[in-house]
C-alpha cells in the first residue's frame, strides 16, 4: 500500500490540476499556482508521498528479525500510512475541486462529499491509532469500544487486544 501511495502521489505531483503555462515568461509554471486550494493540494500531496516513503522504509526494517524493531516498525508504519491515506484523500478532494471550481454547484457537491468522507476516514483511523499512544485505561476502552462497534456492525469477530 505504501508503494502504491508513493506512485499515485508522484504522478499527481507532475500532472497538476489545471496544467502548466505555455507562455514564454512563465514556462512550466502551474496555472493555478496562486490559488490557496492549489497550495493545499501540493502540501497534502507532499505529506502523503513522504509519509508513505518512510512507512515503506520502516516496513523494510521489519524484515531484519529483531522483535523490538518489528513492533516499532509495524506500529509507526501504520500511523504513517494512516496519515498518507488521509492526506491522499485531501489531495484528491482539492484536485477535483480545482478542476470543477468554475461550476459552483459541482464544486459544492464535491466539497460536501469530501468533508463527509474525510470525517469517515478520520473516524476509522483515530480509534485504530489510539491504543498505540493512549495509556489511560478509559481512553483505551473508548477506542477499543469504537473498533468493536465497527466490527459488530460488519459481523466480524474481534481478535487479540480487541477482545479485552
Amino acid at each position: 500500500m505504501a508503494t502504491q501511495i508513493v506512485t499515485i502521489t508522484f504522478a499527481a505531483g507532475f500532472t497538476l490540476p489545471g496544467g502548466h503555462n505555455n507562455d514564454d515568461t512563465e514556462k512550466d509554471e502551474a496555472t493555478l499556482l496562486l490559488k490557496s486550494t492549489f497550495h493545499i493540494f501540493v502540501i497534502s500531496n507532499t505529506i502523503a508521498m513522504y509519509s508513505s516513503i518512510v512507512a515503506a522504509i520502516m516496513l523494510i526494517w521489519a524484515h531484519l528479525g529483531d522483535l523490538n524493531l518489528l513492533d516499532f516498525a509495524l506500529r509507526w508504519s501504520m500511523v504513517l500510512l494512516s496519515i498518507a491515506l488521509t492526506t491522499l484523500a485531501v489531495t484528491f478532494a482539492t484536485g477535483v475541486y480545482l478542476v470543477v471550481s468554475k461550476f459552483a454547484w459541482l464544486a459544492s457537491v464535491v466539497s460536501t462529499m469530501s468533508f463527509i468522507f474525510l470525517f469517515c476516514i478520520l473516524a476509522l483511523f483515530i480509534p485504530l491509532q489510539a491504543p498505540i499512544f493512549l495509556r489511560p485505561g478509559w481512553m483505551r476502552f473508548m477506542s477499543t469500544f469504537t473498533l468493536n462497534l465497527l466490527l459488530f456492525a460488519t459481523g466480524l469477530e474481534p481478535r487479540g487486544w480487541l477482545r479485552d
